[in-house]
This record gives C-alpha cells, sequence and structure tokens, in this order.
C-alpha cells in the first residue's frame, strides 16, 4: 500500500510528456478549483516534509494554490491548516476493493 509521506513520483521523468504541473479546472465566476483529489494528497499536505522527486520539503504544489481545498496553505494568509470539511475528496476506491474482498487487485 503507498504511503502519503513516502517519496513522490515523477509521472513526466523519462517520458514522453511535457514537463510541468498541470493546471486544474476552476471556476469562471470564481476561478476556484474544485477538482476531485485522492485522500494521500490531503494526508501529504497535513503531514511534515517529504521527499519530493531528489530533495525534502513541505508538500505544496503550486497548482493547488486555488483548489477549494488547498487555498489556505497559500499566499500572505496561510494558515497551514487542513480544511476543517474538505469538499473534494475523492471516493474511497481501495476501501471499496477491500470490503468486496479484492485488496490489491482489479
Amino acid at each position: 500500500m503507498a504511503r502519503s509521506g513516502g517519496k513522490q513520483h515523477d509521472e513526466q521523468a523519462g517520458g514522453w510528456l511535457k514537463k510541468g504541473l498541470r493546471p486544474l479546472p476552476e471556476d469562471d465566476k470564481t476561478h476556484e478549483s474544485g477538482a476531485t483529489m485522492h485522500k494521500s494528497v490531503y494526508r501529504r499536505f497535513e503531514g511534515g516534509p517529504v521527499l519530493l522527486f531528489d530533495w525534502i520539503e513541505q508538500y505544496c504544489p503550486v497548482n493547488l494554490d486555488k483548489h477549494t481545498d488547498f487555498k489556505q496553505y497559500f499566499g500572505p494568509d496561510e494558515t497551514r491548516k487542513s480544511a476543517p470539511e474538505p469538499q473534494c475528496v475523492a471516493d474511497d476506491i481501495e476501501a471499496k476493493w477491500e470490503k468486496a474482498g479484492y485488496p490489491g487487485r482489479l
């Protein structure tokens, strides 16, 4: 099972994808993003410093600066406190697999 505090992968390293962060979809009026995020993203933000490819620092990808659940980690009003009621957490598919008796398998 993957650990949220483990080494961050780089899906672009050595591949055909263009290097850089993916922009998140934003609301046209508020310019906030409500993109669905895996539970491990929330854990990385709440945890201490993590290994980011080949250096260690706080997990804080700049493309999440306008995300509804993570904007408090950025800018002059930064609190680094998790959202009291996250709005955009993905379904816990791993728990569903385990409940169905198929942990680690599709």
